[in-house]
């Protein structure tokens, strides 16, 4: 059995990110500051959080099971 080649036309064009804010949403790009030194320090805290909240998971996930 063979397949038929989709053309390259009818497939759907895939939404290119935009150029300036490397691949972010315009709304975010516009919240972050213009200073790459000042965007590091967000990502830091964004960080900060986000390993934060997976400490807390981990921990209410292991609160939850029964080892013995």
């Amino acid at each position: 059995m063979t397949q038929t080649p989709i053309p390259t036309s009818a497939l759907p064009a895939a939404p290119g990110p935009p150029a300036e804010a490397g691949g972010l949403p315009d709304a975010i790009a516009a919240a972050l500051p213009p200073d790459p030194y000042e965007q590091l320090e967000v990502a830091r805290k964004i960080t900060a959080v986000a390993v934060a909240a997976h400490i807390v998971d981990q921990n209410s996930i292991s609160q939850t099971v029964s080892w013995s």
